[in-house]
């Protein structure tokens, strides 16, 4: 099944990746940038505007902290769908975020294609997380015996943070 055409916005303070995310999204993929935010502040003033399905964000910014961008960006746009793509990779943030309101979370050494992925897993339904946010998730769980997760969903968690393919795991 092919995810519909998605409406992206992208929020990040470092220029060069706002460009790199733009002509990768907007060249390679069906889906189209319609905003671009340096900062967060801008961008939830702006966003209602851009009417996004996804919102791929990073969480280090001058201006206010990214975890306080989720929640207001959710506060305003529930059914905004936010994908972080940041160099952070601390179990600690990855569970904040998504407590936030995040639905994935990717490293930015993602690869090109692995980003498009994503937004195309996004666009299906799914929470899309790097292979190293994954494997934290699940060791996370592996010491949690409270987790909320049932053995079956562990265990495809793991396989998840081993890289299969959806296809395989199935």
């Amino acid at each position: 099944m092919e995810p519909a055409r998605q409406r992206i916005s992208i929020i990040d303070a470092n220029e060069d990746i706002r460009q790199d995310l733009t002509v990768l999204i907007n060249s390679l993929s069906k889906h189209k940038v319609v905003a671009v935010y340096e900062n967060c502040e801008m961008a939830i003033k702006r966003l209602h505007f851009d009417f996004p399905d996804i919102i791929l964000m990073d969480l280090n910014f001058p201006d206010m902290l990214g975890l306080e961008a989720i929640k207001a960006i959710k506060k305003r746009m529930p059914a905004a769908k936010i994908i972080i793509v940041t160099d952070t990779e601390n179990s600690d943030l990855v569970f904040k975020s998504l407590v936030a309101g995040a639905i994935g979370y990717i490293t930015k050494s993602t690869s090109s294609n692995q980003i498009l992925d994503s937004i195309d897993e996004l666009a299906l339904g799914g929470a899309p997380l790097s292979t190293s946010i994954a494997r934290l998730v699940v060791e996370s769980f592996h010491r949690n015996k409270n987790s909320p997760l049932t053995p079956r969903e562990t265990i495809i968690l793991d396989m998840l943070s081993k890289g299969k393919t959806h296809t395989a795991i199935a």
